[in-house]
């Protein structure tokens, strides 16, 4: 059976030649997955892989994740708002956009699978 860190790295390496599971995890190897990817900023590309189907989980699990995952996109959304009045606040002086949200929109095939919880600029 895949642990929690194997299915982390597995997540983490989406779009790459991976090993994630056939069948569902059961919920605890969920639920430390969860914890993994909230902490390492995964939740996007975990949510990718089930909705891609390359990770199979049951009805409940994918309630459970979707929640998760919106919350993210819930809060990217706001740090994106927030970047924008930072931008428009330094108008004329220059600066850049690091990390996160920069990384989410320039270099993922769908920004929504970069998590970020902060804007670096």
């Amino acid at each position: 059976m895949i642990d929690a860190f194997d299915l982390a790295r597995a997540v983490a390496a989406y779009g790459l030649a991976t090993s994630l599971p056939l069948a569902p995890v059961d919920d605890a190897t969920l639920d430390a997955l969860l914890a993994l990817a909230q902490n390492h900023r995964l939740m996007g590309l975990l949510a990718a892989t089930i909705d891609d189907g390359a990770m199979p989980v049951t009805a409940a699990q994918r309630e459970r994740v979707v929640g998760w995952v919106r919350q993210w996109h819930t809060n990217e959304v706001r740090v994106e708002r927030v970047l924008l009045q930072v931008h428009d606040a330094l108008d004329g002086i220059p600066h850049a956009v690091l990390k996160g949200a920069s990384a989410a929109h320039r270099w993922y095939p769908d920004p929504s699978w970069r998590s970020f919880g902060d804007v670096d600029v």
